[in-house]
């Protein structure tokens, strides 16, 4: 032990990761971590129950995948947006062509894919509040990456309940979470 309590996670042997979905809003700096970067009431609230609870945790970011609390990275502006069931990155304010858009999705969920198993996490709890369309393309993200989920889900509901289910049926690593009292492992 190093001097402080193991947590639950650390205890069941289970690595879960903690996160939330970037914000279009950015602090007025060049770059930084994610707490000196984002300018989002729903992020520092999120960061400050994963600091008090002792949780590992990442911003999802549409352009650098996983963002951890140690990494600095530089301002950005893109993001995802629905178009006709399908997530399409935005940049600077540009919806980008639906091939390109799809090449850095899927180059997106490959990342993901890639850090998650290098860090061994086992599960992840995603927090997301509504309105939920856009938050979507996030879960997407992550479904795709940590569950290895091939289908196009279509209806928002429809999503939910296939991640639930995979979840429950521990078939799925990801746990959908929309209120901040029920980010527990």
């Amino acid at each position: 032990m190093r001097g402080h309590l193991l947590s639950s996670r650390q205890v069941l042997g289970m690595k879960t990761l903690y996160v939330t979905y970037c914000s279009g809003e950015k602090k007025p700096v060049d770059e930084g971590t994610p707490e000196q970067l984002y300018d989002s009431r729903r992020i520092d609230d999120f960061i400050s129950v994963c600091k008090s609870k002792g949780y590992e945790w990442a911003i999802l970011s549409a352009k650098y995948g996983l963002f951890f609390p140690y990494e600095v990275k530089k301002k950005y502006n893109v993001t995802f947006k629905s178009v006709a069931h399908e997530c399409r990155i935005v940049e600077n304010g540009t919806v980008l062509p639906e091939r390109e858009s799809r090449g850095r999705f899927n180059s997106l969920v490959e990342q993901v894919r890639k850090c998650i198993a290098e860090k061994d996490i086992e599960r992840i709890v995603f927090y997301c509040i509504q309105p939920l369309k856009r938050r979507k393309c996030y879960l997407n993200v992550l479904h795709k990456s940590a569950d290895s989920c091939r289908i196009n889900h279509e209806t928002w509901d429809e999503f939910v309940k296939h991640i639930k289910k995979m979840y429950s049926d521990r078939t799925g690593r990801t746990r959908l979470v929309m209120r901040l009292e029920d980010l527990t492992v």
